[in-house]
């Protein structure tokens, strides 16, 4: 890819990425299965510009104290527009310098920025999405600018060695038809024929032998004809399925294997995943990697330990395995995934959002790649943010159509409640949420620069801005520093990164 054509993609993928209502709403979800459709994120037609919003409270004796350390270091001034944090196994806050491909810094818990991210051997260049802390405990990314044609790719920080790795997630075909075989040990007597199921490894071969006449009081001893040992096998034939069975006495000791045939991995544009059936002589397809277009862009850890990822073209939800270095896509979806979180429950939820950003459509894929999409009842307007609550609720931030407000998702009954008093302004940009130390889950209202706060009885708290007219980007809870809970902010408009200790 030249130049310019990078430019022009990193410039579209942060136009829309960076874009942009009292009691409690409940209504209930209804799940549906998946379907084909070929959406892709647009923004809504530009709004009229908001009133201003109505001035907020002064600070009151439990606001976070907020402390702001600059992010720029080493000769580098990050534009943290569209960038990202989170914290990594040793308590530090890792970030993105946002639009702006090789810039991942690390800020320690006093405030230090250091800039020491290295590029591995070979990698030219990474764009990073949203950060997140991986299961091994490093720092793990998506590029959604890299890739075969843009399929993109799975990256990691080392924090040990401060070196930027991404692996190489091509879509791959694999066939693999399975069959079953049985074996049965025997032991057969030579003269009759007739043969006895042993167990394996103790027939033992009876040699002829001629026999004696008798002599005075000694019988006469017969011959004998001997024994022989042999092994029955029959298949290997084509099945749908196949469990191995060990031999024993209650099965005449038979064993049962399973024997395939592969064939494959090899590359594919792409690729549809079929189980066994007799129609292709129980011939099973199996997919790994992302689909070249689909760019890899937001990702979480899920309650299975593995990444799960959204695609901002494509209309798939994928995992990412730490320890095989395999990418698996699930979908299709009804239009590609817009932000995603790990859920109490251990599945995995997300939203999707309209194309003209009037609905979104929440959904949840379980650890075994099964998708479920509430397409009965949408949410009316935009989700920007979603996180897992201490309460057991999947939580997120919206705007748009219906006006901003807080909801959340009860994994158990599928019913989504919204929030709305306690914010202010009327066209309020949530740039990220998490769930807090405290309990509670805390977002960024972007446009007017305010930290808000949502217990889980749904009561909201807006704090005041970090300073006048600050946007504020991503948000994460950082390690606890003096026996407090910490959150800790990107500030695009100062290029600065808050600490905000709660008491």
């Amino acid at each position: 890819m030249d130049v310019s054509m990078r430019r022009q993609l990193v410039a579209a993928l942060a136009a829309s990425l960076a874009a942009c209502g009292g009691g409690p709403d409940t209504t209930a979800l209804t799940g549906s299965k998946a379907i084909d459709s070929s959406n892709s994120p647009q923004l809504p037609p530009p709004a009229k510009t908001p009133a201003p919003p109505p001035a907020p409270p002064p600070p009151g004796p439990n606001d976070p104290i907020v402390t702001s350390y600059s992010a720029a270091a080493s000769g580098v001034a990050p534009s943290l527009d569209g960038g990202s944090i989170a914290q990594a196994r040793d308590g530090s806050l890792w970030f993105s310098g946002g639009f702006v491909p090789n810039q991942i810094g690390r800020m320690s818990s006093a405030g230090v920025v250091t800039y020491p991210v290295l590029r591995a051997a070979g990698l030219l260049s990474f764009n990073v999405g949203p950060l997140t802390g991986g299961p091994d405990g490093n720092i793990w990314f998506c590029d959604p600018l890299a890739g075969i044609t843009l399929a993109g790719t799975v990256g990691m920080v080392d924090i040990a060695t401060n070196v930027a790795t991404e692996f190489a997630t091509p879509l791959m075909k694999t066939t693999i038809q399975i069959r079953q075989a049985t074996s049965q040990d025997q032991s057969c007597e030579t003269a009759t024929g007739v043969c006895t199921p042993v167990a394996p490894g103790t027939c033992v071969v009876r040699p002829p032998t001629p026999g004696t006449p008798a002599s005075g009081p000694i019988p006469a001893v017969p011959p004998d004809p001997g024994s022989t040992c042999r092994t029955v096998t029959a298949g290997p034939t084509l099945v749908a399925a196949c469990a191995p069975i060990a031999p024993s006495a209650a099965n005449s000791y038979t064993t049962t294997t399973c024997p395939t045939v592969t064939v494959g991995p090899s590359p594919v544009d792409t690729c549809t995943l079929t189980p066994p059936d007799a129609t292709n002589n129980f011939v099973r397809t199996v997919c790994t990697g992302i689909t070249p277009g689909s760019q890899a862009y937001a990702i979480v850890t899920g309650p299975d330990g593995n990444l799960w990822f959204t695609e901002y073209t494509g209309m798939r939800i994928g995992v990412y395995n730490v320890t095989t270095k395999l990418a698996t896509e699930f979908g299709p979806l009804q239009s590609p995934a817009t932000s995603i979180a790990p859920g109490p429950d251990g599945n995995v939820w997300f939203a999707e959002r309209a194309i003209d950003g009037s609905s979104t459509v929440i959904g949840r894929v379980t650890p075994a790649g099964v998708i479920t999409e509430y397409k009965a009842t949408p949410v009316i307007g935009a989700v920007r943010a979603m996180s897992p609550g201490a309460d057991g609720n999947v939580w997120f931030a919206k705007d748009g159509q219906g006006g901003p407000a807080v909801g959340k998702i009860d994994p158990a009954s599928g019913s989504v409640t919204l929030y709305s008093n306690g914010l202010n302004g009327v066209f309020t940009l949530f740039g990220g949420m998490t769930r807090g130390g405290d309990g509670n889950v805390w977002f960024t209202s972007y446009f007017d620069g305010m930290i808000g706060r949502v217990t889980p009885a749904g009561t909201i708290t807006e704090y005041a801005a970090v300073a006048p007219n600050t946007q504020l980007n991503a948000i994460t809870a950082g390690p606890q520093i003096g026996g407090a809970n910490t959150l800790w902010v990107t500030d695009p408009t100062n290029k600065a990164i808050a600490k905000l200790t709660l008491r």
